[in-house]
């Protein structure tokens, strides 16, 4: 959920398929260094690189969400403190 919210963090590479779950970013846990650890767990895990030809990490952030007239963005890199209070309270529902 992290990621989604600040499109900019997101890695290059990263884990999919993995079931562990990361509390801190408020999803499935993705990160490429501790592969090993999450295959021993999730056999069927593997790493995304969007490095390679065809493939991406940018999502569909171009879209926006028209409002009464305003534009806007789903997109919190800029608001650090405002994003962990989200998520902290995304938690709870």
């Amino acid at each position: 959920l992290k990621h989604l919210l600040q499109p900019m963090t997101r890695p290059q590479k990263f884990v999919v398929g993995s079931l562990s779950y990361d509390s801190e970013a408020v999803g499935y846990a993705w990160d490429a260094d501790h592969f090993d650890e999450y295959r021993k767990l999730d056999p069927y895990a593997q790493i995304m690189d969007t490095g390679e030809d065809g493939l991406s990490n940018q999502g569909h952030d171009q879209d926006a969400l028209l409002v009464d007239g305003k534009v806007y963005r789903l997109d919190w890199s800029n608001n650090e403190a405002d994003l962990q209070a989200l998520l902290e309270y995304l938690k709870t529902l």
